[in-house]
């Protein structure tokens, strides 16, 4: 009854016992990792000059619908692409408002959309040789 703790116990190697654990939390991580990126596509790409639209901020005030107002405004263009996935955008003529100044905002991929995408060309007959032309077009202008 008068024996200390320490003289009823193993000794304990910690050693041991933090490489256990250390195996256990990089294992949970790796689960988690794998469940977090099975529903995530890799974030779109842009390049300098593309046309883009942009997700504006709504502001709401009491009482008025938010549902009906415009939630993009464009077309932007590209100007800069900068690391993390964000890009440096400026408005085009079309997009510029009367009278103010040029605008140039930095907006993360999340909030930047294509401006126009095609699947197909309805007017085109056979994609092939609409891929040829522009290649030799392309080829042309160089």
């Amino acid at each position: 009854m008068n024996a200390t703790v320490s003289e009823s116990q193993e000794p304990v190697d910690r050693e041991l016992i933090r490489n256990e654990a250390s195996r256990t939390i990089e294992k949970g991580q790796h689960i988690n990792k794998e469940r977090f990126d099975k529903h995530r596509k890799e974030a779109r790409k842009y390049k300098v000059g593309d046309l883009v639209r942009v997700e504006r901020d709504l502001p709401g005030q009491p009482g008025q619908s938010k549902k009906l107002l415009v939630k993009c405004s464009g077309p932007y263009r590209v100007s800069k692409v900068l690391e993390n996935d964000r890009y440096e955008v400026i408005d085009t003529p079309i997009s510029r408002k009367d009278g103010k100044a040029a605008y140039k905002n930095v907006f993360s991929v999340d909030k930047i959309h294509p401006w126009l995408v095609y699947a197909s060309d309805p007017l085109a007959t056979d994609s092939e040789n609409d891929s040829d032309n522009l290649e030799m077009n392309e080829s042309e202008n160089k």
